[in-house]
């Protein structure tokens, strides 16, 4: 079999123990509820499941999502209408991060 993803990704589930299974992620991503969030997702991805990006949408009311056409996981970002998502004379999260008003 050959995988085609970052080793690291592989590396950080090598202990992992289904016995014991996923440690509990929406309290940590709750966390973040006074924080902006930007999720990028491929379209295509196969790790970030778009019922997923929907649960994280719904415990975030304020997160803003986009979806990058014809990618799977991680997505190239050099496609049209993510260049213009991330325009910095766009309003949102994503201009206001690169116009470093979010840091």
């Amino acid at each position: 079999m050959h995988l085609d993803y970052d080793r690291a990704l592989y590396e950080a589930f090598a202990g992992f123990d289904p016995e014991v299974g996923i440690p509990p992620f929406w309290p940590l991503f709750e966390a973040l509820a006074p924080r902006p969030v930007l999720t990028i997702r491929g379209q295509n991805s196969d790790l970030l499941e778009e019922e997923t990006v929907r649960d994280m949408a719904a415990r975030h009311p304020g997160m803003q999502v986009h979806h990058v056409p014809h990618e799977g996981h991680a997505p190239l970002l050099d496609d049209a209408p993510t260049d213009r998502f991330f325009d910095p004379q766009r309003p949102g999260p994503a201009a206001a991060f690169l116009r470093g008003d979010l840091m």
